[in-house]
């Protein structure tokens, strides 16, 4: 039924496989189970082998096992079967001991969960089990993510599903075992672990997709446990809500239309069309994973962005807003408003003014005890200067100086994720575009264990 190549005995480009699937094309048969392909609920095991594309030959050895190529065979077949009748014909085709002695409904729901993987794709053209040299990373990657289950990951084997349409660049796995003795099977433990994600996976989009803000936040306090820091409830629920706030408005793709790309012991990652952009005017697609974390539980991976707020691209001394970053500035205007700077240095030249004058454009960073500013512009006489205020940087802990009145040096990292839920996506790194110029905050948290805001850097980006 299908094609079948063994990445690494025959090591060919991308595009060679491209021109060997038009050349050969005749010779390969799609999946397509329709008429006369389909299995029969009441077919014997050798009929439902010869339907497959098989014999008992070159299907079974003398001790009724399936080789390798055709036990990969028969589970593919299974990811373009809709009627059930038709997955337990196949599901009987396959000695117990290559299935791990698990049931029927738990083969079904497996099958049904990996053709998540083939939807949307077309046809598949063969598929490529890969040898041992390239399957080394992949099950690098694994055990990174779940160490208790190193051996499991170490038996089993990627095998790339191959399709007629070359356009998507993705690669699409899927995983068998192999024991010591070379025989293929599928793990129970494997599929179980598969479908505990996935499941997983099913219930958060149900509950984002009903606003269930309660279950939302039980699903991703799991996140939390293997982190090397805490949030409280408060900080935990008001990130559920803003999940809840972000999927209606903004994910108007439907649940059946999330495409699974990544799914293995380890993780399962979807792909949602059809998602509004920041400006609410386009459409793009977005990723959303759940992985298994240090600790054994489902953490989600969520990339949802906070844009830095308007508000906090001023600095404020008490409750007095005083500049901008952006804003033009004197040294005179500082001087007024924060008193005589500790140090202020005149850096190198930067480039030269537009003003016909000919002055030199200096980055100039001016100093006091607990802020600190650079500032781009010119020097006009005796150490006084007229600029742009490029950043705004704050160090030291204090109540006097703050971002937006509320971003403060020494606040807890549970405080400012209460002002930004998902700052810790990006590292706390936030940006935001007004009028076409790029602002962009960078929060530092100390390593002393206090989990405390060190240093906080307002910036304009070229």
């Amino acid at each position: 039924m299908f094609q079948e190549r063994l990445i690494g005995q025959s090591q060919t480009s991308k595009g060679t496989r491209i021109n060997n699937a038009k050349r050969f094309s005749a010779f390969i048969i799609a999946i397509v189970f329709a008429g006369a392909f389909l299995l029969s609920a009441c077919a014997p095991v050798e009929d439902a082998l010869r339907r497959l594309g098989l014999d008992n030959n070159a299907g079974l050895d003398s001790s009724n096992i399936l080789s390798e190529s055709n036990f990969v065979r028969v589970v593919t077949s299974c990811l373009v079967i809709e009627d059930e009748e038709e997955i337990k014909a196949v599901y009987e085709t396959i000695p117990q001991v290559q299935l791990d002695y698990m049931s029927l409904s738990t083969f079904t729901n497996y099958v049904r969960m990996l053709s998540r993987l083939v939807e949307g794709r077309g046809d598949i053209n063969s598929f490529s089990i890969l040898n041992s040299e390239e399957v080394i990373p992949i099950q690098d990657e694994m055990i990174t993510n779940v160490p208790s289950q190193e051996a499991l990951i170490r038996s089993s084997v990627p095998v790339e599903l191959l399709f007629f349409d070359q356009s998507q660049n993705e690669p699409v796995f899927i995983f068998f075992q192999r024991d010591e003795n070379g025989l293929a099977y599928l793990s129970k433990d494997w599929v179980d672990q598969c479908l505990i994600l996935y499941q997983y996976a099913d219930h958060y989009f149900q509950a984002v997709n009903s606003q269930n803000i309660n279950a939302i936040y039980s699903m991703i306090s799991n996140s939390y446990l293997s982190a090397s820091y805490s949030l409280s409830d408060k900080s935990i629920l008001i990130k559920a809500r803003e999940i809840s706030r972000y999927y209606l408005a903004r994910v108007k793709s439907e649940q059946g239309e999330y495409r699974v790309v990544t799914l293995d012991i380890s993780r399962v990652d979807f792909v949602q069309p059809n998602v509004l952009s920041a400006n609410m005017e386009d459409y793009e697609s977005r990723q959303v994973g759940f992985f298994v974390n240090s600790v054994g539980t489902v953490s989600v991976d969520e990339h949802i962005l906070n844009s830095l707020s308007i508000r906090d691209y001023y600095l404020f001394q008490g409750n007095s807003r005083t500049i901008r970053i952006g804003d033009i500035a004197t040294s005179g205007l500082f001087n007024s408003i924060f008193g005589e700077p500790k140090l202020t240095t005149i850096g190198r030249t930067i480039e030269i003014s537009d003003s016909g004058d000919s002055e030199a454009i200096r980055r100039i960073i001016v100093e006091y005890p607990d802020v600190a500013f650079v500032i781009v512009g010119i020097i006009l006489s005796d150490d006084n200067w007229e600029g742009t205020i490029y950043q705004i940087r704050i160090s030291k802990p204090n109540d006097d100086f703050s971002l937006g009145n509320s971003i403060r040096v020494g606040m807890s990292r549970d405080d400012f994720m209460k002002l930004y839920p998902f700052a810790d996506e990006t590292a706390y790194s936030l940006e935001n575009i007004t009028d076409s110029q790029k602002y962009k905050l960078v929060a530092d948290f100390s390593a002393d264990g206090s989990d405390t805001l060190d240093t906080v850097t307002l910036e304009l980006v070229e």
